[in-house]
Order: C-alpha cells, then sequence, then structure tokens
C-alpha cells in the first residue's frame, strides 16, 4: 500500500507480483492492470488508468491524500500442520513518483502483507526478475521543470551565445558611454546659478536638429531657428552664438543672466539659454512678423505699414529705451538700436531685442564700455572719439531709426546718400514734409509727421548734450511738452572721426571691414554690424 506525504505528490505505479509459496506453489504477475479490477481492490484516491497500458495510480494531484490497492484472493503463507513458520516468497514491482514542480514536501510508499486491509508490518522477499521492457508507460505530465543535464553540444552552443552576448553588451555600453559624453552638458561655475536653464535635447527636438529650413535669421553672432517646445507646444525663437575669441563666455553668461530679468512690453523677453561645448543657445518668445526692417523694406504680399502702425511703433521703441535707461535696477545700454533689432508682434506693436552687446551699469554709475560696436548708420559720432556708450548714445541710434520709419530710406542707400543730413537740408529749406515715406501716399497726421521727423533730428544730433532723454522724448511723442527750438545743427569733424576708426581696434560682429568716403563731407566710416534676433519673419 503506497502512502501520500502531506503535499501535491502523484505516483505512478507499475505492478507484477510474482509470489511463490512453498507449500502452495503460487504464482501471478500483473504486466497492467487492464481488466485486473476483479482481482483488486483500491481504497481512497487509488484508481486504475486505461490508457497507456492500464496503470495503477494511487494518487492524484490532490493536496494531502493517500490511496491503497490490494491484492483480492487471501494467500496462505503458514501450514501449521507441516511447518510452524511462515511460508518464504519473492516479489518485485516497478513504480514512479512524479512529484509536482513547486514543492518540498515529503512523499513515501509501502509494499506490505497483511492478514486484513489494515497496516500491519511486511518482510521482505527474493522473487525473479522483471521484464521491464513489457511495462507500460506513465503518461507525461505537462509540469515546468528546467533540465540540468545537456549534451556537449548544447553546453558548447549556450557558452558561445553567452560569451557573444557579453561582448554585445559591452561594446554596447562603451558606445552609450561614449555618445553620453559627447552629448554631455558639463556645467561650468556661472551656470548653477542662472535660472531657465534649458536641455540641449529639448531644443534639438523643437528645433528639428537645428535644420536649415528652420532658420528665420542669421548674423555675425550666429543663427536663430524657429522651435516649437515639445514640454507645452509654445513657439520660440533659438539663436545659436559660437564661442569666439571676442566674447568671453563667462561674462558674456552674466550679462544674460541679468537681462533674463528684463521684462517690459515693449521688449523681447529672453526666455533662457543653454551651453554645450563651444555653443550658447539662447531662447526668445518667438514673434511672428519679423523686423521692422523687413517689414519697411521686403515686406510679403504687398504688405505696407500705415503711418498710424508706424507712429505707434515708434512710441513702443522709446518706451522700451525709457525702461531700460531709467526703470529697471540698472541702467541698461543697448548699443545696436537699429530696425532689424526691432520685431513686430501680432498686434503690430514694436518689441526691442538682441541684447547681445548691451551693458550695464548701476543708476549713477558711468559706463565702462571702450570698444565701438554696433551698426554703420548707427553709431553716435562720440563713439569714435571715446569708445564709450551710453544713453545718449541709444538715444542718437533711436533718431536714426525714428527718421527711417517716416521716411521709409535707409540710413545709408549708398556711399553719397546720409539719411540725417538729407533730412536736415529739407529742414532748412522748409520742406521737411517732402522727406515723408512717397509709399504712405500722404496719408498721415501732417503734425504727427513733422513732430517724428523734428524729434528724429534732434535726438540724433552730432552733439549728444543736444539730445533729449527717453522721458523727454516720451512727452514729446505723448505732446505734453513742445519741441525745442534747435538753430545750430552743426557737423561732426567726421574726417577725425575717420581718422580715429582707422587708428582704433574695434571689436567687430560679423568679420567685415569696410570704409567708405563721402566727398561733400569727407565722411568716412568703418561698417561693421552685430547681428539681429532674426530678420524674417
Amino acid at each position: 500500500m503506497p502512502k501520500m506525504g502531506s503535499f501535491l505528490l502523484l505516483f505512478f505505479f507499475f505492478f507484477i507480483f510474482p509470489v511463490f509459496v512453498q507449500s502452495q506453489n503460487t504464482r501471478f504477475i500483473f504486466e497492467g492492470f487492464n481488466g485486473a479490477a476483479n482481482n483488486l481492490t483500491l481504497e481512497l484516491e487509488a484508481s486504475i488508468m486505461i490508457n497507456p497500458g492500464g496503470v495503477l495510480r494511487l494518487t492524484d494531484k490532490s493536496n494531502k491524500v493517500i490511496g491503497r490497492a490490494f491484492y483480492n484472493k487471501p494467500i496462505q503463507m503458514i501450514d501449521k500442520t507441516s511447518s510452524p513458520n511462515a511460508s518464504s516468497f519473492s516479489t518485485s514491482f516497478v513504480f514512479e513518483i512524479v512529484p509536482p514542480s513547486s514543492s518540498s514536501g515529503g512523499y513515501g510508499l509501502a509494499f506490505l502483507l497483511a492478514p486484513s486491509r489494515q497496516l500491519p508490518g511486511a518482510e521482505p522477499v527474493v522473487a525473479p526478475p522483471l521484464n521491464v521492457s513489457n511495462l507500460p508507460r506513465p503518461p507525461q505530465e505537462k509540469i515546468s521543470t528546467i533540465s540540468t543535464s545537456y549534451d556537449g553540444k548544447t553546453v558548447a552552443l549556450i557558452s558561445s551565445l553567452c560569451v557573444v552576448t557579453v561582448l554585445l553588451m559591452g561594446l554596447m555600453g562603451y558606445f552609450l558611454l561614449h555618445i553620453r559624453e559627447e552629448d554631455s552638458e558639463v556645467l561650468e561655475d556661472w551656470e548653477m546659478d542662472c535660472p531657465h536653464r534649458f536641455r540641449y535635447k529639448d531644443l534639438y527636438v523643437a528645433t528639428n536638429g537645428f535644420k536649415e529650413s528652420e532658420v528665420i535669421g542669421t548674423g555675425g553672432f550666429g543663427s536663430v531657428y524657429k522651435g516649437v517646445l515639445s514640454t507645452n507646444g509654445s513657439e520660440v525663437a533659438v539663436k545659436k552664438i559660437t564661442r569666439n575669441s571676442h566674447q568671453g563666455m563667462r561674462e558674456f553668461a552674466a550679462e544674460i543672466e541679468s537681462l533674463g530679468r528684463l521684462r517690459h512690453k515693449n521688449l523681447v523677453h529672453l526666455l533662457g539659454w543653454c551651453k554645450k561645448k563651444n555653443d550658447l543657445l539662447l531662447v526668445y518668445e518667438y514673434i511672428p512678423n519679423g523686423s521692422l526692417d523687413s517689414l519697411l523694406f521686403k515686406p510679403k504680399n504687398g504688405f505696407m505699414l500705415n503711418w498710424e502702425q508706424r507712429f505707434n511703433i515708434i512710441k513702443g521703441i522709446a518706451s522700451g529705451l525709457l525702461y531700460l535707461h531709467e526703470e529697471w535696477e540698472q541702467v541698461v545700454i543697448h548699443r545696436d538700436v537699429k530696425s532689424s533689432n526691432v520685431l513686430i508682434d501680432a498686434e503690430l506693436k514694436a518689441r526691442l531685442g538682441d541684447f547681445g552687446l548691451a551693458r550695464l551699469y548701476d543708476h549713477g554709475g558711468m559706463s565702462h564700455t571702450t570698444s565701438v560696436v554696433g551698426t554703420i548708420g548707427y553709431i553716435a559720432p562720440e563713439l569714435t572719439r571715446t569708445g564709450k556708450a551710453s544713453a545718449s548714445s541709444d538715444v542718437f541710434a533711436f533718431g536714426i531709426l525714428l527718421l527711417e520709419l517716416a521716411t521709409g530710406r535707409r540710413p545709408i542707400d549708398s556711399s553719397d546718400f546720409l539719411l540725417v543730413e538729407w533730412v536736415q537740408d529739407c529742414q532748412q529749406l522748409a520742406q521737411i514734409l517732402d522727406t515723408a515715406d512717397p509709399s504712405l501716399n500722404s496719408s498721415y497726421s501732417v503734425e504727427e509727421m513733422e513732430l517724428a521727423l523734428s524729434l528724429g533730428l534732434i535726438c540724433s544730433h552730432q552733439r549728444k548734450e543736444v539730445r533729449p532723454t527717453m522721458r523727454q522724448v516720451m512727452r514729446y511723442l505723448n505732446g505734453d511738452d513742445i519741441l525745442p527750438f534747435v538753430d545750430d545743427w552743426g557737423s561732426a569733424d567726421y574726417s577725425q572721426q575717420g581718422s580715429e576708426f582707422g587708428s582704433r581696434t574695434f571689436q567687430i560682429s560679423d568679420g567685415t571691414f569696410k570704409t567708405s568716403h563721402r566727398s561733400h563731407h569727407s565722411y568716412s566710416s568703418t561698417e561693421f554690424s552685430s547681428s539681429s534676433i532674426y530678420s524674417g519673419g
């Protein structure tokens, strides 16, 4: 009788029971148990499986079960008349124990001879050998087990695959580490304290990998790309500046950190920056209509700014400069006020941008700049002598820009045309309205046009002490004050300034150096220009 342990076990029992009893010479053999049900008594979980071959199964897959099988016919083991001792016998049997796949439970099997269907002790006997080939095979259960025996070829294959896998993983790790080092953004000390820092990969995705098709402007410092941030879907302009010997990254970044806090409705907002190797990326809000220069001189689809729009743009630029010069926590000198650095938003309002050349100093202090930077036509005469930028030099450039908006002409159209002198000549002939932009078809307020032209001349006066402050400019534009009368327009000694241009060392932002001469006034200048944030819409 087999007995089940305390955990799930499955017994398959192949039974051959030859018994030799000397007194009775009794024999019986079971090679499978199909048709043997009459000779066996099955108890508890024991059963005969018809397929395959009549296997006697003592237990199933249930937990904590027992099965018993007894041979029905009694066998006389003791003949008291002939011998007081039990007859000798021999037996042999085959069984298979199939434990569950995940169990540490016990299991057991007992063979016994008993005078009744109880559990008395039993004694071993000797029996002839079994013919194992005649025994039925037990069914194969679908049990998840891991074989631990492999032939030589399998072991070699597995070993080779392991080696190849390890090598591939090593190579992959090396390349990933190499790529990570290539793309890593090593932070310098100044970056730790700068807010609004973008991740390079976010800007790379936003600009489609800085594709040429996304370029919306170029300049001396680099190119500007339109981008869309995946984080919030907002449109941005990403300016990619390459580090060079003329501009120290630490110095430039320190200024940007301060300028990043500028907030005014007439300024382009710097949203943040990012540094990768030799590139500094500046992220600005995107202004859809592009630069004032493009709208004035390269309009698309026949679009033209009317006088009301132009006058509002003049006021917007003046308001932005007043904020920079007097209303922010420090004095900010822009140093590159020009039409290509004025952007026009969706509501056709002016937004002064590109602070790459800007300098800051405390209120009541003085600028310490010693190099001449800017764009020809907008540079105040005193800069060629001292190299010191000031709020007054920004006012000079604003005056030129004001004349540009009113006349529709560039500061220098050719080697023999200077806008400020042309307007001044017409004013002295009492014909100042003849300089008004003809494309306006006289559709303008005469009072506002005369104000704009006259104020432009005063702001761009050769002597800086004559020029008004931006606060005074705002009062003139708003009609709060009347323009002062200026009877001595004078003229700067351009010959002397030209000589100084030739003898000084200048910071040239776009790499060009060009000298032009105007015979009538002996005008000599150096042509150099900074980049605009972006010049096209």
